[in-house]
């Protein structure tokens, strides 16, 4: 997230497997809800490395907390 002045920049992905359009719904529905204004909102494909990331990640973040200790 980035945020300057009045804007604020973000990325959202969802939290499980979604159909088309759920995501950018709800984060449309969210800041009427709010009375944000939206300037663009877009819709990405998952990439294969951000799919990588979420399956390893929680591995990395375990190890890295077990070396700590």
């Amino acid at each position: 997230m980035k945020e300057e002045k009045n804007y604020i920049w973000a990325r959202v992905y969802p939290s499980q497997p979604t159909k088309n359009g759920e995501l950018a719904r709800a984060v449309a529905e969210t800041t009427m809800k709010e009375g944000w204004k939206i300037e663009e909102l877009h819709t990405e494909e998952g990439r294969l490395d951000e799919v990588f990331r979420s399956i390893t990640l929680p591995d990395t973040v375990q190890t890295t907390q077990e070396e700590k200790k």
